[in-house]
Parts: structure tokens; C-alpha cells; sequence
């Protein structure tokens, strides 16, 4: 608020200033001689001294205009800080981040153990696909990581093997007994994995999957190899549930040695491979130390056996593969955790062949069509961590 006072025509100006509810005094020089100035600035002294109390801070005149603007501002700063207020009371949970799975027991239970010679075929095959999340595909909800590794071996055998780039079995001397050579890069690797939204069906469970393949596919001149589709499946998880779909590891016998060769004891032993199937898993905590784990699964029936025997046509039977697996993880779970996992596994199911002459040793049957033969294990697994770096398995 301005109060002006003029003394003749030409007279400095008072001006009386209230800012907000603190009134000060101003004087605006004019330009006058000099006595006239001196004789202004003393009446504008006087008028300062003798103001009437209206004007004094202790009974400031209110604006009604300004306070009905004001007021409506301050009205909105409070809710703002009650809004402030109430989020800081009341934190938001961020959306959940898809991690590889790193704890030794859900990986175990889970039969997520996946050898060190068929996963990534080197040592450093982790390093290789995490280093390769920066080259990452992302579309909407889904993230593409492709990942790969490249491969190659020499080797020296004493004695022929079977195959030969790597190790089922090895003849008898009398019938391969020579010594072989070979240098190999079949086995370099390319796949990518996929992390997709959560689904709401399943309870917004979160979803994944992965398509790898390798060289180790049919061939008839070694230089010129064929693709090997290895993985590829889609998964729905969470800690609790996991349902997948599509080529994976068998459910039955889910431990590996850890070996140089491509293979991790097949035809020595070890009965799992890869197949098609869908899979059913439950994993229940009965305690912080206790996880029981219930895996069951429906699988392709590849038969494998007499591919290449005269007289041997096979065919697959009209069932599937049932296979099923309980275990039980003693211990705390996660990293640089070493529980203890036994396991109790199993499948059953029946190979169809046609016998066009008498079959081979050791059924030895005689010329048949559509002949079935059962097929059935019982396994037990055991994996015991004594450190970080070895145990017994």
C-alpha cells in the first residue's frame, strides 16, 4: 500500500510502503535546489515521527484482496505436505526384477543343475552371457539376452573312440584298437534367453524361456556339421510353482560330472538327456532349513536304441514317458549356502519296434510288427557341498 504526500508543486515525494504487515518509510528525491531539498527532507522527518498509529506494525491494516489470494495457497501447500507425509509413511513396492536363479538348493531341487561341459562349455560361460546383457533386445515387456561361446578341441586317443570328437564309449581292441586323432568345433554354442511380463492367471507368476542350439547335428562330411537344437521351452515360476513347456532336460537322474567331453556320461551310466515335455513342479518350505520339492512330468518317447541296426524299424508308442522325481534340500538356500539335496527319481513307459528280422541281442526276438518293450528306472541323487568349490555329488 503507497501513501504519497506533495508539498508544492515540485516537492519530494513520501511514500509510505506496507509490505505485508511490516509498514516502512520512502523518500523519493525530486529534483529541486538544494535548500528547497533540505527544507523537504525535514518535513518529511516530522510526518515520519507523528505518523498516526494506523500505520505502525502493531496494528497493520489488512488487505482483504491480497488475503483472499493467499489464503487459497496456503490451503494447497498443506495438502501437498500431507501428501508428502503420507507416501513417506506408506512406501510403493517397486515391480519385482527378473535375476538368473543363483541358490544352490532351488537350483538343485528344481533341476536347474546343469553340467559345466553342456551348459556353456567352458569355465567362463557365465562371464560370456553376462557380459552379452549389454547387447540385450528389449520389445514391451519382453527382454531378448543373446549369449553364445565358441569352442575347440585336439585330442589324442590311444584307442578309437565312439563317436570320436567325444567320449559314449570305446570299443574293444578287437574291433577298433587304433589310435585316433581329432581337433573339433562342433560343440560352439548360440542361444538367447527371454524374460517376458508376469502373468495374471498363474497369480502373476513370472515368466521365461530359451532356444540354444550347437553343431553336433547329423553330417555326412565333418567340416560341413548340422544344427542341434538343444533347449527350447517356455516357463511360467514362481517360488512355489513352475510349470515349462517345450525341449529340456529329463526330469529322472538330474546331476552331472563336471568333464571336458561334450557328453556327461551318457552311454556310461548316465541316463538322462534332453527331450520333449511338459513339467509340473511344487516346492514347499516346511521350514527355514527344509525344502521338499514334487516334480512330475510327461515326456516325448524318443527311442534311441537299434538307430542303426539292419533289420530294426522304431517307432513311438502311443504313451508317453511319465517321469517323476521327490526330493528333499537339508540346509539354508541361497548364496554361499550349501545345503544337502537327496533326491528319489523314476519313469516308465514303453519303445515300439518292427522286427523285420530276428532282433538283436539280448532279446534276440524273432521277426515281429509293433512289437513293445518297457522301459523303466528307479534312480536316487544325492548332492553334498562340503565348500563352495567341492562336495560330493
Amino acid at each position: 500500500m503507497v501513501i504519497g504526500l506533495g508539498f508544492y508543486q515540485l516537492l519530494s515525494r513520501i511514500e509510505f510502503l506496507v509490505d505485508g504487515d511490516r509498514p516502512f518509510l520512502q523518500v523519493v528525491r525530486l529534483p529541486q535546489e538544494p535548500m528547497r531539498v533540505r527544507l523537504h527532507l525535514a518535513i518529511a522527518i516530522l510526518l515520519a515521527l507523528f505518523a498516526p498509529a494506523p500505520l505502525c506494525a502493531e496494528s497493520p491494516i489488512p488487505d482483504q484482496n491480497l488475503l483472499d489470494r493467499v489464503e487459497p495457497l496456503v490451503a494447497e501447500i498443506r495438502a501437498q505436505r500431507a501428501v508428502v507425509d503420507w507416501h513417506g509413511e506408506h512406501p510403493v513396492r517397486l515391480p519385482d526384477v527378473t535375476i538368473p536363479d543363483t541358490g544352490i538348493s532351488e537350483r538343485v531341487i528344481s533341476n536347474e543343475s546343469i553340467p559345466t561341459a553342456e551348459v556353456e562349455g567352458d569355465f567362463a560361460g557365465e562371464q560370456i552371457q553376462g557380459g552379452m546383457n549389454g547387447l540385450a533386445w528389449t520389445k514391451g515387456n519382453y527382454r531378448i539376452v543373446p549369449y553364445g561361446s565358441l569352442w575347440g578341441s585336439a585330442s589324442y586317443d590311444t584307442a578309437r573312440t565312439n563317436p570320436g570328437p567325444f567320449v559314449l564309449f570305446v570299443p574293444s581292441s578287437d574291433a577298433e584298437g587304433e589310435a585316433a586323432f581329432n581337433i573339433d568345433t562342433r560343440r560352439t554354442r548360440l542361444g538367447f534367453d527371454v524374460s517376458g511380463p508376469n502373468i495374471p492367471l498363474f497369480h502373476d507368476a513370472r515368466s521365461r524361456g530359451k532356444v540354444e542350439i550347437d553343431f553336433h547335428g547329423a553330417f555326412v562330411i565333418e567340416n560341413k556339421p548340422g544344427v542341434l537344437l538343444r533347449h527350447a521351452y517356455g516357463e511360467i515360476y514362481d517360488e512355489e510353482f513352475h510349470l515349462l513347456a517345450g525341449q529340456y532336460w529329463d526330469l529322472i537322474s538330474p546331476l552331472y560330472p563336471g568333464t571336458l567331453s561334450y557328453s556327461v556320461g551318457w552311454g556310461g551310466g548316465n541316463i538322462g538327456y534332453r527331450r520333449m515335455q511338459v513339467r509340473l513342479e511344487r516346492n514347499r518350505a516346511v521350514s527355514d532349513r527344509l525344502l521338499l520339492a514334487l516334480q512330475a512330468s510327461i515326456s516325448q518317447n524318443i527311442v534311441s536304441d537299434f538307430q542303426q541296426t539292419a533289420g530294426v524299424e522304431t517307432e513311438s508308442s502311443g504313451w508317453p514317458i511319465f517321469q517323476g522325481r521327490l526330493a528333499v534340500s537339508r540346509g539354508s538356500s541361497g548364496m554361499c549356502c550349501l545345503p544337502i539335496t537327496l533326491g528319489v527319481s523314476g519313469h516308465i513307459g514303453e519303445q515300439g519296434f518292427d522286427f523285420t528280422t530276428i532282433g538283436p541281442a539280448p532279446l534276440n526276438l524273432p521277426p515281429v510288427d509293433d512289437a513293445r518293450v518297457k522301459t523303466w528306472s528307479l534312480n536316487v541323487d544325492l548332492y553334498a557341498p562340503i565348500t563352495e568349490w567341492w562336495g560330493v555329488q
